[in-house]
């Protein structure tokens, strides 16, 4: 498989956000996947590794994907999949106009990858079909890049992370915190953990547990779509389905809806604060995802029994701000891309 990152990725305690938010010490984790590569990190470049391979294994020789016009998803296939040779191409979806995904549209539009903006995410999957049977040998990348394939990449970074903490590198921590958005992260860090042993009390130790902060408007990340993408990925695996199994799964998945705010992409008081006390540790957040669940791994670390481990998803600033520079300025974009920005909605007092 290519390796397009540099693992294990670290853990650290975030000492100084728990400090300033009241916590008491070793109470905050961060499994640091911001650092995943120098060129764009984040979770998307586990998955593109499997999902490459399998693009080239396939004789595709186009990427077709979607996302919304801030998505970082769509921007690290674009960048991994032209270096790989591929040709790529995204439908893009509205998404609240803030800073951060006016950027990130930016620095898609620098890569010069094939854009079909489309008016709602309903629209998505027809234009997807069409680009798929255009022209030649295509593969087809889900949103998130959330298929079995991509979603088994976090499966062994959850073995990544059993690793570190037999090595004494990392705490084992009572529960992890993570986006929902597409579900493969959380997904593959559910199988992950159960097949390293980590959703069973051992040796007087406590299961650990996935807290899944939902980060994108309902029906989409909920609790059902994730454990039915984890019950795949455990076919693929060759684990037998029990009924024990699902009950593990499910007793040991959380999701949580209450720091959303008004809808996808839609900053958020709380997330606001959080952004500013990860700040404290040299962590750069965005409003869409890392936020949320940033402010809702720090009310986790107010109560857990042991400590909280938030799994940063987002690249590292460096990388990103390199990519920026190059980038066209806002009103370069084309105009029917800079169209897919709206209006944030008013947060609910």
């Amino acid at each position: 498989m290519a390796t397009l990152g540099h693992y294990p990725t670290p853990v650290t305690a975030l000492s100084h956000a728990a400090e300033r938010a009241g916590l008491r010490a070793g109470s905050l984790l961060c499994k640091r996947d911001d650092l995943t590569s120098d060129v764009y990190g984040g979770n998307k470049v586990r998955k593109l590794e499997r999902l490459l391979d399998e693009a080239r294994a396939k004789g595709a020789r186009r990427i077709v994907t979607a996302g919304a016009v801030g998505s970082h998803h769509v921007l690290a296939t674009a960048i991994f999949g032209r270096q790989a040779g591929f040709e790529v191409e995204a439908v893009l979806a509205p998404q609240t106009a803030t800073e951060h995904a006016e950027e990130v549209a930016r620095v898609v539009s620098s890569l010069h990858i094939a854009t079909y903006p489309v008016s709602s995410f309903a629209a998505v999957p027809l234009v997807m079909a069409r680009r798929l049977s255009a022209r030649g040998p295509a593969y087809l990348i889900q949103p998130g890049g959330s298929s079995v394939t991509g979603s088994l990449a976090y499966a062994d970074a959850a073995t990544e992370l059993a690793e570190q903490i037999a090595r004494g590198e990392s705490p084992r921590p009572a529960s992890i915190v993570v986006a929902l958005g597409s579900g493969g992260t959380a997904a593959g860090i559910l199988v992950g953990l159960e097949r390293e042993g980590l959703l069973v009390g051992s040796d007087g130790k406590p299961p650990i547990e996935v807290v899944a902060v939902q980060v994108v408007d309902p029906p989409f990340g909920s609790a059902a779509t994730t454990l039915a993408l984890a019950l795949s990925m455990r076919r693929r695996l060759g684990a037998p389905l029990s009924r024990s199994a699902v009950a593990r799964l499910s007793h040991s998945l959380r999701v949580v809806r209450s720091f959303r705010g008004p809808g996808y992409g839609s900053p958020t008081a709380a997330g606001a604060r959080a952004t500013e006390l990860a700040a404290l540790d040299g962590l750069t957040l965005d409003p869409t995802y890392t936020a949320k669940a940033f402010a809702a791994a720090l009310a986790e670390a107010a109560t857990a029994p042991g400590p909280v481990m938030f799994w940063h998803t987002l690249s590292a600033a460096a990388p990103f701000e390199r990519l920026l520079a190059a980038s066209p300025a806002l009103a370069g974009l084309e105009p029917k891309v800079r169209r897919l920005l709206r209006a944030a909605a008013p947060e609910t007092p």
